[in-house]
């Protein structure tokens, strides 16, 4: 077996995206891994990270190889939930209050970051999958739901007025909406929704 299959092999064994180490450990040196880099062979998607040049990742994936702290949340998540159908071109990420997020900023200007406490950054965090096939992390429907509620002045009013109608026609989950609301310190302004809705 030549070296060029070894890799490939090792990219198929391990999913779309190793590291370094992955690669060094199993035997493909520093050099072979300039050369193929020079090559196009595979593609550099994060510090450290490469993928083969023919399944590079999206954007939502190549943010969250950045860090497992980064959450996709308000427009974003609402997104990843079918609950707008306006594609991000900015990506809304929460992650944790004092988290050093410069050198994420520098390489992503077209990311907001949004901060929260954290006792409560983990609360509604789930893995979901994008477009590509990528799991990243995401608020569930109800955390999402919250964080546009407290958000709302901020967010375009059509796509806040139809998530919020889109989530309490569907099947809205009241008990885990609340619990979250309770939590968030958002249970007022989650119950008025919920009333007028």
């Amino acid at each position: 077996m030549n070296q060029l299959t070894d890799i490939q092999k090792l990219f198929a064994e391990s999913g779309s995206v190793v590291s370094t180490k992955y690669l060094t450990d199993n035997g493909i040196s520093r050099y072979l891994i300039a050369k193929y880099l020079k090559q196009n062979v595979i593609e550099k998607v994060g510090y450290g990270k490469f993928c083969l040049n023919d399944s590079v990742p999206d954007e939502f994936f190549k943010i969250q190889l950045r860090s497992e702290k980064i959450v996709f949340s308000y427009s974003t998540a609402l997104y990843f939930h079918n609950l707008t159908d306006k594609i991000p071109m900015t990506y809304d990420v929460t992650v944790p209050q004092g988290y050093n997020v410069s050198k994420i900023k520098r390489d992503f200007p077209n990311i907001d970051f949004y901060y929260s406490k954290a006792d409560l950054w983990a609360v509604g965090l789930e893995k979901t999958v994008t477009p590509f096939g990528f799991e990243v992390n995401v608020y569930d429907k109800e955390r999402t739901i919250i964080d546009v509620i407290h958000k709302r002045k901020s967010i375009d009013s059509q796509i806040f007025i139809q998530a919020v109608k889109d989530y309490f026609k569907g099947k809205p989950n009241l008990r885990k909406i609340l619990k979250y609301a309770k939590l968030l310190n958002m249970e007022q302004s989650v119950r008025d929704y919920i009333e007028i809705l």
